[in-house]
């Protein structure tokens, strides 16, 4: 679909972690049930978000893509 999808990262120290590929999250942020990544496909308007819940906080990051023709 993307020749670059979006990725989304987790960064801890020197630590780097892909918590996605497109729609789908890894493991082990699958197993935790905090992460859901939606992705909203309108050609050639595409929005990417990423929702993080835990007790205290809920977070929503969302980008919006756009293809253009070759």
């Amino acid at each position: 679909m993307f020749e670059n999808p979006v990725i989304w990262k987790k960064i801890q120290a020197d630590e780097q972690t892909s918590i996605n590929i497109m729609g789908n999250i890894l493991d082990p942020f699958l197993d935790t049930q905090r992460f859901e990544v939606v992705l909203v496909s309108d050609h050639p308007r595409y929005q990417m978000s990423l929702r993080i819940s835990s007790t205290y906080l809920t977070i929503y990051l969302s980008i919006y893509l756009l293809t253009l023709p070759a």
